[in-house]
């Protein structure tokens, strides 16, 4: 908060550069080295982006813990920062997209963005986007031999730059220099270029070079939303052009989420490289209004079949743990998730040192605090930023009414224990509210309820199957430092098996490594499911052909047999023939509703983060197999 009093020269500083409200006022930089580091994360994500992979990142922090200002300072960095070409990103920041009389979904989401750029340093985005796509089709053609088609050139002039070319050649020249340049000259080029032709190729070529009849498809462009936008161009049909794509893409989720897809990849095609969207306090939202809005944002991140996201999108998420927003229904939409939590008692004093160096007049050079000060600071504040930050307001207007030059022990007591007296809550660590879901007794029976509605083995087979790859896939989503497990079904392969009873088998393998140094181990995972709850039913030998024959060809270093039943006593020797080479994991009920329950849609969620993932392996007797 700055002060236009001089009170603060005693103490060696302009104005108190703290900030009193919880509202990020210095976002063109952060402090501390755990905070640069998450910011960097975040940042090579953008390379992700570039290439054409949509990227969703969900930051993680309790209240005072800086979330607002890393998505602030993200949205600075994107498009306003020269550093890192803001001309070719576009960021929208949402802060608590709520509004009681409106409701929360895909086509209050598309008002908001276009409402914060047109209010933000884009003006009139909208209008700049058709502008640089006529630029860019114009310079597109004026460099081919088609250029002759867009500008107002007479026959007269035409047939004497048969003779005399070199006119034409520079008007050519002359206009593609000027747009390339500036895009907005586009506007003020009407005596040379014809802007109705103009309109007419750009809709054409971008017929061409997009999707036009899927929505599903990522490189998708809506042809009514396409018209429409290309009509912005011409001012007098504006406002009500306008109100017509409002009006249209209000009318109902899909025709919202057909308008951003066409503006997204509108933007990318005129040379924008990232379109990132950041959400920030999404916890603040009402649960139901919050999990509507989610859903619609989650869409654009699918990448099953045909659906795919436009690939330029970059979504930030930001949020208070919660279990409705921590469950893997969400989280596994998010490809990197940023957990913030407390700061250290060095990235503190690097902290209060930056807002202090941003205040300092150089007549008078003094260090308020020193480093007992900032050690009892981040003790009372619990290495909140928040706190801290808003200590340190209190105490400089503390220092400084009672004109002293330095805070005093007497001071920092004072504040501290008028400051405590809030009773601020206890807040719980995030370690803690991430813990994975576990399946009530309601839901184990639910889930054995729907296994054994399933009347074929194969059938059932199939489903534990499918949950066994979606675990094991989990699994190799390991963090870049660990050495526990570095590639868990990193290279996933089914390996087709000729002869014996059935004359082909697919059997599912995958590469494991314990160690980094280690060479790779293949290992395949037969799964034969019976019903769990029928006495007496064994696996028989004659079902185990594949995976041994796997064995003895030495095409495998192991093979799981996971199972709901127990091994026919032939199966139990052939296997101590292999010694550790064929091992058996035997599901009982609480293991299979465990496997089902945390990888199926229907249940939990179909796709878990690496710890939940390694979690559930251990606790169905998987992990141990696959590392061993």
């Amino acid at each position: 908060m700055q002060s236009l009093s001089n009170k603060y020269g005693d103490i060696g500083l302009s104005f108190n550069p703290f900030p009193l409200m919880p509202t990020p006022i210095r976002v063109k930089f952060v402090s501390g080295k755990d905070r640069k580091d998450k910011l960097k994360t975040i940042f090579e994500q953008i390379t992700r982006v570039k290439k054409g992979m949509p990227v969703c990142v969900g930051i993680i922090g309790d209240y005072g813990e800086g979330k607002s200002h890393i998505m602030k300072h993200i949205e600075y960095r994107l498009s306003r920062d020269p550093e890192t070409n803001p001309d070719e990103n576009i960021a929208v920041y949402i802060h608590r997209p709520y509004d009681p009389r409106e409701k929360c979904d895909l086509c209050y989401l598309c008002s908001l963005i276009i409402e914060y750029l047109n209010l933000s340093q884009r003006e009139d985005f909208l209008s700049h986007l058709v502008q640089k796509l006529y630029a860019t089709v114009a310079i597109q053609m004026l460099k081919a031999k088609e250029w002759k088609k867009i500008t107002k050139i007479n026959l007269g002039s035409r047939i004497l730059g048969y003779i005399y070319p070199k006119p034409l050649e520079n008007f050519r020249i002359a206009l593609v220099s000027g747009l390339e340049n500036d895009f907005r000259s586009i506007v003020n080029m009407e005596e040379e270029i014809d802007f109705y032709k103009l309109r007419h190729m750009v809709i054409e070529r971008l017929k061409i070079n997009f999707e036009t009849r899927n929505p599903d498809r990522s490189n998708y462009i809506d042809m009514f939303f396409l018209e429409k936008l290309t009509e912005l161009f011409f001012e007098d049909h504006y406002d009500e052009t306008l109100k017509g794509i409002s009006d249209q893409f209000n009318r109902n989720n899909k025709e919202a989420r057909k308008f951003l897809k066409t503006v997204l990849n509108l933007a990318g095609y005129v040379g924008y490289r990232i379109f990132a969207l950041l959400v920030d306090e999404l916890d603040q939202i009402p649960e139901e209004d919050m999990k509507m809005l989610l859903g619609e944002i989650t869409v654009f991140l699918e990448e099953t079949g045909e659906k795919a996201p436009p690939p330029n999108l970059m979504v930030i998420l930001s949020y208070t743990p919660k279990p409705s927003l921590l469950s893997p229904f969400y989280m596994r939409r998010m490809g990197l998730k940023i957990g913030l939590g407390t700061v250290s008692k060095e990235d503190t004093r690097e902290m209060i040192l930056d807002y202090l160096n941003e205040a300092r007049t150089p007549s008078k050079v003094l260090a308020p605090f020193d480093n007992q000060r900032v050690i009892d600071i981040w003790q009372a504040s619990q290495g909140r930023i928040g706190d801290i930050l808003e200590c340190c307001f209190w105490i400089i207007e503390e220092v400084t009414d009672r004109r002293l030059e330095s805070v005093t022990e007497d001071v920092l007591r004072e504040v501290l224990t008028r400051y405590q007296a809030k009773d601020l809550p206890a807040l719980a660590p995030l370690d803690a509210v991430l813990t994975p879901l576990e399946p009530s007794k309601l839901d184990c029976e639910r889930v054995l309820n729907f296994f054994e509605s399933k009347q074929g083995a194969a059938e059932r087979s199939k489903i534990l199957e499918n949950a066994t790859r979606i675990l094991c896939m989990a699994l190799k989503n390991h963090p870049l430092d660990s050495t526990f497990i570095t590639s868990v079904a990193d290279r996933r392969r089914r390996l087709k098996i000729e002869g014996g009873r059935k004359k082909s088998r697919e059997v599912d393998v995958y590469l494991t490594r314990q160690r980094i140094n280690e060479p790779e181990k293949i290992i395949a995972i037969e799964v034969k499911a019976y019903k769990i709850r029928k006495k007496r039913c064994y696996v028989k030998l004659e079902d185990l052909e594949a995976p041994f024959e796997l064995l003895e060809r030495k095409m495998v270093d192991k093979v799981i047999i996971l199972t709901t039943a127990d091994l026919d006593p032939d199966v139990i020797n052939k296997m101590k023939g292999f010694k550790n080479k064929a091992v058996r994991c035997q599901l009982d009920d609480g293991q299979l509703a465990q496997l089902i329950y945390s990888t199926d849609t229907n249940f939990f969620g179909k796709e878990l983060t690496f710890d939940e993932a390694k979690q559930v392996a251990e606790k169905i007797g998987l992990l141990e197999h696959l590392i061993g």
